[in-house]
Parts: C-alpha cells; sequence; structure tokens
C-alpha cells in the first residue's frame, strides 16, 4: 500500500479514474485545497497504472510528505503541473477534455507496452484525439446532405489490429438507409489519422511555385516504380493548432520559408472510404527567389525533403503529363489556375 499525492491535472476527477482504473477516494490536505489531492493506501494494479501514465508523459515521481509528522508519500506531477500560476480551471477549459481522451486511448495499453513506448506514442495519439475535437465542434453545412447524425449509427463490436503511426479500427455496424429502415450489420475498416494542412507557396512577382519531392512508403506499397512524390508543403496539426498555425510552421521546418498571405483553397477527405484524414489545402504568398531551392526536413523525423521552384506554366505541364499525381497539388493547382486567370495576384 502505498499514499500518493496528485497536483496539477491529476486533480481532475475522470482523468484520475481513466488512469487508475477505479474511483478512488481523494482528500484534500488541510489548507491545500488549490494544490494537490491524497490517494491513502493506494494498493499495486492502481499504483501501477499511475507509474504508467507518469513515466509516459516524461514525469519523474518525487518523495514528499503529508504531514507535520513527515510521513512519507510519492509525489505525482508534471514539470509545468508544479508552476505557481498553473490553474486546474484553465487546464479543465484549455486541454482536459483533450487530455482525458488521450489518457483513455494511452491506459488501454496498460500491461501491453511498457512506458518508454507510451511515450513515443502520446503525441500521435494527442493528435488523433485533436482531430476529434476539432470535427465535432465544426460540421461542415447540410444543405443537400440528409440529416443524419452520427448517433444514429449502431456499433456492435470494435478490435484496433494496429496503433501505433496511426490507428487501425475495424467495426462491425448498423447504419440508417435513406429509405428509412435500419441497415444490416456491416464491417468497415479505416486508418485513423489526425488533421493535416497543405500550402502550395506562389510569388505573384516572379510567377513561380514550390513544390516538395520526398518519398512516400504509400505509393511503394501499391508497386510504383518511382515512390519519390512531388507535393505541396504538407503537415499535421498538433492539438492546439489552427491549420493557418500548424501549415505556416510546416512551411518553415520543411523549406525555411516565410509565408504571407494565405489563402484557403478547400478542405476535404481525400479518401473518405477508408481514411478519417481531413486536409485544409491553401495558396501562400511568398518570395521564392532561385535560393528557395535546395533540401530540408525535420530530422528528428527522418525527413528528406527536395524544394524545387518552378514556373506556373511548368507546373501546369506537369499536371498535363501526369507527373504531377498528388491530389492537394492538384486541388491546389487548379485554383490557382482560376484565380490567376481572374486577375487575383495582379
Amino acid at each position: 500500500m502505498e499514499d500518493v499525492v496528485l497536483r496539477g491535472r491529476l486533480r481532475d476527477d475522470a482523468l484520475r479514474r481513466i488512469v487508475l482504473g477505479v474511483d478512488w477516494p481523494a482528500e484534500v490536505p488541510a489548507g491545500g485545497a488549490a494544490e494537490a489531492v491524497v490517494l491513502r493506501d493506494l494498493p499495486g494494479e492502481p499504483v501501477e497504472r499511475l507509474r504508467f501514465y507518469g513515466e509516459g508523459n516524461g514525469w519523474t515521481p518525487r518523495m514528499t510528505t503529508l504531514d507535520d509528522n513527515g510521513a512519507p508519500a510519492v509525489l505525482w506531477a508534471g514539470d509545468a503541473d508544479m508552476e505557481r500560476d498553473w490553474s486546474l480551471e484553465r487546464w479543465q477549459r484549455e486541454n482536459g477534455a483533450l487530455e482525458r481522451e488521450a489518457a483513455a486511448e494511452a491506459m488501454a495499453f496498460f500491461g501491453r507496452i511498457d512506458t518508454g513506448e507510451l511515450r513515443f506514442r502520446l503525441p500521435t495519439i494527442r493528435v488523433r484525439v485533436w482531430s476529434r475535437i476539432v470535427a465535432a465542434s465544426n460540421p461542415v453545412p447540410r444543405d443537400l446532405r440528409a440529416d443524419l447524425h452520427r448517433d444514429r449509427v449502431e456499433v456492435l463490436r470494435s478490435h484496433t489490429p494496429y496503433t501505433h503511426f496511426f490507428r487501425v479500427e475495424q467495426t462491425e455496424l448498423r447504419h440508417p438507409l435513406f429509405d428509412g429502415n435500419p441497415g444490416a450489420p456491416v464491417t468497415r475498416a479505416a486508418f485513423v489519422l489526425g488533421d493535416a494542412a497543405t500550402v502550395l507557396p506562389y510569388d505573384p512577382v516572379r510567377d513561380r511555385v514550390m513544390i516538395v519531392e520526398q518519398f512516400r512508403f504509400g505509393p511503394m506499397m501499391r508497386g510504383d516504380p518511382y515512390p519519390w512524390c512531388l507535393e505541396p508543403i504538407a503537415g499535421r496539426l498538433d492539438p492546439g493548432e489552427t491549420p493557418e498555425t500548424a501549415i505556416r510552421r510546416e512551411a518553415q521546418e520543411e523549406a525555411g520559408l516565410v509565408l504571407d498571405a494565405l489563402h484557403r483553397v478547400a478542405t476535404c477527405y481525400p479518401s473518405p472510404g477508408a481514411v478519417s484524414e481531413y486536409l485544409t489545402i491553401f495558396v501562400g504568398i511568398a518570395d521564392l527567389p532561385d535560393s528557395a531551392q535546395g533540401t530540408g526536413g525535420a530530422p528528428d523525423e527522418h525527413e528528406d525533403i527536395r524544394a524545387h521552384v518552378i514556373s506556373f506554366d511548368r507546373l501546369m505541364a506537369l499536371l498535363d503529363t501526369g507527373e504531377a499525381d498528388n491530389a492537394p497539388l492538384l486541388i491546389s493547382a487548379l485554383w490557382l489556375q482560376r484565380e490567376r486567370a481572374k486577375g487575383r495576384f495582379a
């Protein structure tokens, strides 16, 4: 049995239940209502669950005392949670929903992976959770589509055969038909990814664009003999990021490029039959001298990216020959062709 002091986000009742696996009673230390809660005589498995979650988040347990008699206890909190101006109320408002859902997915791995592996996976877990939060809060218009909410879909059973860089969900479900009748049970599978943004940088003064080239595993698995692809700059949205913030960051990381005005081209599912990814596609105004070409990418993400600066006419020729076969690049180029013809960038 162990006495444990929880500070910061772990004071949240719902998160504590998710992490410990039980609704463990907590007490507030005398005069410390704003600081911590105490779990007394915590048994083995909840302690191990707490250790799995804490160390997976990169926290180090610290020894503390519970009272004037010096009774020892273990303190669990992240460094940020220990800061003087840390506020549980602010955390609930800004991060609570994200962290609770991420913790639920993370704790499903308890007993299956070690804390080092959890620490590796948590960033992508949070990216996926952030995408679900954004989707729920920003539904698209339904002027033509049927008013059928996801709550009408009955999930009969679900299985997750793979979770690492992305998550694979296989689900047996039943959804209503357009004639009003319930559909028969069907099995569907999907790759669950976080949302992403792309940008095609355009220099209206020189009438040229930047596209990037990099190795892609998907074309290789299809059997494409040349799996290096021409694309716009692209990247995933980190938790809390807007598409605009994310793509400005990616332009700097991938090509050392500072974008000026961003023009939103479209938002779309690139392959809704089996992929959850949702894209926000931009054309961004930028200064593109010859020196903007080169190689780059984030080494810690094993990125090896070559940037090409080409004329607008060359871009259109790549579409005609089929060498440009990346969907966001095609959408961006055709939008630019239309808007350029209107004199938008004159």
